[in-house]
């Protein structure tokens, strides 16, 4: 993690180490409570960049970002990240590979997540978001 002279990180500093660019990715199929999406995993994603030299392996920080900004943007949902429960990461995923992000509603606030292709199941959680104070 990134720190300053004071030993604090910085938002600014953390958006500097992703590229914050979408993945390519296709709405499947959307109802009122939940989604699927179908996302290619470009080699060429900053994501892979030395997450591992000579065989790229997408790290589990960018699957809940894509799990996040996906449900974000498909669900009305609370602006911020309260906390992340049952986080499990089943498989590795490569490059140049295609993942489904299911996202399904729990409550007002929380959406369970799993990403998985047609070799496994790679990743599921649950996001619960909260309104800023």
């Amino acid at each position: 993690m990134p720190i300053n002279a004071t030993g604090k990180t910085t938002e600014s500093a953390l958006l500097d180490l992703f590229d914050a660019r979408r993945p390519q990715a296709r709405l499947l199929e959307q109802r009122a409570e939940s989604a699927t999406l179908r996302i290619d995993v470009a080699a060429n994603l900053p994501h892979l960049d030395g997450h591992f030299v000579g065989s790229p392996i997408l790290p589990g920080v960018a699957q809940i970002d894509w799990a996040v900004r996906f449900a974000r943007e498909l669900f009305a949902l609370p602006l911020n990240v309260a906390r992340l429960e049952n986080i499990k990461f089943h498989d590795w995923i490569g490059a140049d590979a295609q993942i489904d992000l299911l996202l399904e509603r729990v409550g007002r606030d929380g959406v369970n997540f799993r990403i998985r292709s047609d070799a496994a199941l790679h990743a599921s959680g649950r996001i619960l978001f909260v309104d800023p104070a």
